[in-house]
């Protein structure tokens, strides 16, 4: 839901930027935006939820932010960023500090996989904050993340339809508020300046 108020919220920018740029089309845009949808909404988004659920909310946040690492990693193999120095350094130190929050022995001894979890999604997000980049210079931030967004939420919709899950119960007043600001703010203004600084700086700066 929260993606979907999202990617409408961002439609009249994405609607400007298309007249503004003149973009036309193809079939491999088309199937480029699902692809984000798809990673994004329907892989990470939903792990991290989960993770979220099954651990600690600020051991599972933590985690998730790990994801830079992984962007070092799918920005040098997908849109051949250069590894630097002080990237590889950030990249040991990084997975030092992971492993010292998540604490693998830990999560073994008490069958809680809820960090692993949020690490799985942490890698889904890096892949697609790294994939976000290879087209936003012709479609933009704006279209990559409205479009994506719609593209990936109608794909969730047939999940959750076959799957038998609920859609809008345990909306009401006092969890209204909550989900109006996770689709204001965090997925709407935040989606639009996070790629934006992928556009401007790339995708590790960025996700750092």
């Amino acid at each position: 839901l929260r993606f979907l108020v999202g990617g409408i919220l961002l439609a009249p920018l994405a609607f400007r930027d298309i007249k503004k740029r003149k973009i036309h089309f193809v079939t491999s845009d088309w199937g480029y935006l699902a692809i984000l949808g798809l990673v994004n909404i329907c892989f990470s988004m939903i792990l991290f939820q989960i993770g979220v659920n099954m651990s600690n909310a600020g051991l599972a946040a933590i985690v998730f932010s790990s994801n830079p690492v992984f962007v070092m990693i799918f920005s040098y193999f997908i849109i051949h960023e250069a590894f630097t120095r002080k990237k590889l350094i950030t990249l040991v130190l990084s997975l030092i500090g992971l492993i010292i929050v998540a604490n693998p022995v830990a999560i073994i001894e008490s069958g809680n996989f809820g960090l692993c979890i949020s690490a799985t999604a942490a890698v889904g997000f890096a892949l697609y904050t790294t994939l976000g980049k290879l087209r936003v210079e012709k479609l933009g931030g704006n279209v990559e993340n409205s479009f994506s967004f719609l593209i990936g939420c109608a794909f969730l919709l047939v999940i959750l339809i076959f799957h038998g899950d609920p859609i809008f119960s345990g909306i009401n007043s006092k969890t209204i508020f909550p989900l109006l600001y996770c689709s204001f703010v965090v997925t709407g203004l935040g989606y639009l300046c996070f790629m934006q600084a992928i556009e401007l700086s790339g995708p590790s700066n960025a996700s750092f």
